[in-house]
């Protein structure tokens, strides 16, 4: 079962988002930018909904509904339980088995970083390198770091002001993404650097505050053209330092995932949305962030394998990532999550009238 109130479409996007990833990561797609611009649709996502959930419990502090303080809380306790559990957990078992001999990939050097949500500040400024196979934390760090902004901003300051709060940290991560590339920095430094990401998540928080009050044009179309943008903008080969291309062509990224999600949202009746709404792909959105975070801990290929051996490590990553995201959301995350809705019902939001 599917969870309800939720916006057709989007958990197919995760779905893409995170299989692209997969894929960039063990296969000669490494060589592209096809996972960095699956991170950027997630936080073209993230930004539009959780951009949008504050906008409407700022609405809802003005209407007197709440008080500052008790919309905060509520966030903060949504998302820990959320984002927290499994994250964690995940990082107790490692380092569990690492104590025990029974795991060789815990670095205790890098463990506060880790549990701090520091993953990119310590890849890109303390290793130098991406981390093995705790390198894809860096982006669950972005998106915390975005979180402890985002919240106490957008809650106090007025609703009405949100969209050129957006519109501000776009132009500000804009610029700080260019100078990385003016000054020839490496590519981590500039694909893990924060506030460079917070502009992708600010699109989408865009798209959500000012942009989706107005019903788009021509949405059943735009969105598939915004998908194929994606695609072929992921598809350019990664380059280290980086370069004018790469910086540019990774802000267009950012606009076409914003896009995308913008016209799903508005053309929810669409073949597109239809097709994301597939079940098997809808499911896997479902548990995509456990997926997201479980996979790569589990990565095992010999290099002995061969190109046999290598396909076969792959399927078997995925079915036990899948496997493991499964019993992760049934288990611990869904329950969580209502236990938190039956513990504090979450106050009404006022939504975004459209014209």
């Amino acid at each position: 079962m599917l969870p309800s109130h939720r916006i057709k479409g989007f958990d197919g996007c995760r779905a893409l988002a995170v299989v692209a990833v997969f894929l960039e990561h063990r296969t000669a797609l490494r060589a592209t930018e096809l996972g960095h611009v699956a991170v950027l649709l997630f936080f073209a996502l993230s930004g539009y909904l959780i951009v949008g959930g504050l906008h409407s419990d700022r609405v809802g502090v003005e209407a007197g509904q709440r008080s500052v303080f008790t919309a905060l809380r509520d966030f903060i306790r949504r998302r820990t339980l959320r984002i927290f559990p499994i994250y964690y957990l995940a990082l107790g078992v490692l380092a569990a088995l690492s104590a025990l001999g029974l795991w060789s990939g815990w670095s205790w050097e890098a463990a506060p970083w880790h549990l701090l949500y520091l993953s990119n500040v310590y890849q890109a400024y303390v290793l130098g390198t991406w981390q093995d196979t705790f390198g894809h934390l860096w982006s669950l760090a972005i998106e915390e770091q975005f979180y402890l902004f985002a919240a106490p901003t957008l809650l106090l300051i007025p609703a009405r002001r949100h969209a050129v709060v957006c519109a501000v940290v776009v132009a500000v991560g804009a610029c700080v993404g260019l100078a990385h590339v003016a000054q020839g920095a490496s590519r981590i430094v500039w694909v893990t650097d924060s506030m460079a990401n917070f502009a992708f998540l600010a699109m989408g928080g865009f798209a959500r505050t000012a942009l989706s009050r107005w019903r788009m044009p021509a949405a059943k179309w735009i969105a598939p053209a915004c998908g194929l943008a994606l695609l072929g903008l992921g598809l350019v080969r990664a380059n280290d330092p980086v370069n004018w291309r790469m910086g540019l062509g990774m802000l267009e990224a950012g606009l076409a995932a914003a896009g995308l999600i913008l016209a799903l949202a508005d053309s929810q009746d669409s073949l597109l949305v239809r097709f994301l709404e597939w079940r098997p792909l809808a499911a896997l959105g479902v548990v995509s962030y456990a997926f997201y975070l479980y996979t790569d801990f589990l990565w095992f290929a010999p290099p002995w394998a061969g190109p046999v051996g290598h396909a076969a490590a792959m399927a078997v990553n995925f079915m036990g990532g899948l496997a493991l995201a499964t019993a992760s959301w049934w288990l611990i995350e869904k329950p969580l999550i209502a236990w938190g809705r039956r513990a504090r019902p979450a106050a009404p939001r006022t939504a975004i009238a459209r014209t």
